[in-house]
């Protein structure tokens, strides 16, 4: 299944490398803009409802994974409604 992900959040950057067999291009890949939005909103996903700080025992890391990128799914649509 395949997801928009708002495209690249740092787009790549074309380089060329000398080696001994020859030149080369290369270009370096940037993250989604997805998984930006869900890095930035990871510690939002570590709150719980009332504001106090959720921890291990309250929930798994792939829980608090998930919601990240719920978040991060609601602000690109967010971002495309705009």
């Amino acid at each position: 299944m395949s997801k928009e992900t708002g495209g690249k959040a740092f787009p790549g950057i074309k380089k060329t490398e000398k080696t001994r067999l020859g030149d080369f291009d290369r270009t370096e890949e940037g993250m989604t803009l997805r998984d930006f939005f869900a890095a930035k909103a990871m510690p939002l996903a570590a709150i719980d409802i009332d504001g106090k700080q959720m921890g291990a025992w309250n929930e798994t890391a792939d829980g608090i994974a998930v919601r990240a990128y719920k978040m991060a799914d609601a602000m690109l649509r967010a971002r495309e409604a705009s």
